[in-house]
């Protein structure tokens, strides 16, 4: 992990962090894929350094310098970042914030018992915070779907750029050549109506051609009205199942870099693309939820001070 990334403190969304000292495990770190209920999911502070073992290794400046812990990945995990300076100036106005995050394991017990038992918060508050919780567990199909609008691999980048500028879109799908060979060898040898072909195309490979691609073009200067969206679409194309969550979708755009993905059913039909600004925007959709836990937080903290 960088060094600027060790001034951080991470919510584990999904997967599992280990941390280890010296290559001894320390503890471990789960989203909530890994816990049977619902206020499980944990965080870690990478700023905290292990503790000496001796006084004299405070008081010595030419002792050796206690290493840092060290934070591995054991999957596939989703984590949220939040800057170091932003929690402090949280923990100063939160004492129970402040008290998670003290160096000392009882007040962290404690304060952690007091998040996952406090008795009282109200009935229907909690359930807003089971929702805020499972936000990114909901399926994509969930999500407001971009439409799925496809062209032939030999059509001019001319025509895809015509199709989505008429759509609103930033990018079409596009039907390789040799899938275009197979749809005529399987009409020939069937008599399919409109809605069998039109299915029986999404199922096909697919490639993607944004509109970054005919910029490209355009820089290469070719004449989009002559050259093949073949030539520029990318046929290495990432898809998520219908039934995938929220998180896998967010994982996979961050690996991959990568801003759209399309959505894949039970039958291997496309039935939309999964944009990342929408994706963020249903995210986002759901603040109002958060502000409210953010308001029982200063409650409970409130009821500290008195």
């Amino acid at each position: 992990m960088p060094a600027e990334e060790l001034q951080c403190l991470y919510v584990v969304i999904k997967g599992q962090i280990e941390q280890s000292l010296d290559c001894e495990f320390v503890a471990s770190y789960v989203g909530s894929n890994h816990a049977d209920g619902l206020n499980n999911n944990d965080w870690f502070d990478s700023r905290r350094l292990p503790e000496s073992l001796t006084k004299d290794n405070q008081l010595e400046p030419e002792s050796t310098p206690i290493q840092p812990y060290q934070f591995r990945a054991s999957e596939e995990t989703l984590l949220l970042q939040v800057a170091g300076d932003a929690i402090d100036k949280i923990s100063a106005q939160n004492h129970l914030v402040r008290q998670m995050l003290s160096d000392k394991l009882p007040e962290r017990l404690k304060a952690l018992r007091q998040r996952r038992h406090n008795k009282t918060l109200d009935p229907a508050s909690y359930t807003n915070q089971q929702e805020v919780q499972q936000i990114m567990l909901q399926p994509v199909i969930n999500v407001h779907l971009l439409p799925v609008h496809i062209v032939d691999a030999n059509s001019s980048l001319y025509e895809a750029a015509r199709i989505m500028t008429k759509a609103g879109l930033k990018h079409v799908l596009v039907r390789p050549i040799h899938s275009l060979e197979g749809l005529n060898d399987v009409n020939s040898s069937n008599d399919l109506d409109s809605s069998q072909t039109a299915q029986l195309e999404t199922r096909l490979l697919l490639g993607i051609l944004t509109d970054t691609d005919i910029c490209r073009a355009v820089s290469d200067k070719q004449d989009p009205a002559t050259t093949p969206c073949q030539r520029y679409a990318n046929f290495n194309l990432r898809t998520i199942k219908a039934s995938d969550e929220i998180s896998d979708a967010l994982l996979t755009m961050t690996r991959y870099r990568i801003h759209r993905l399309p959505v894949i059913d039970k039958s291997g039909d496309v039935v939309g693309v999964l944009g990342q600004s929408d994706m963020l925007a249903h995210i986002g959709h759901h603040s109002q939820l958060i502000s409210i836990q953010i308001e029982q937080a200063q409650d409970l903290s409130a009821r500290y001070r008195c």
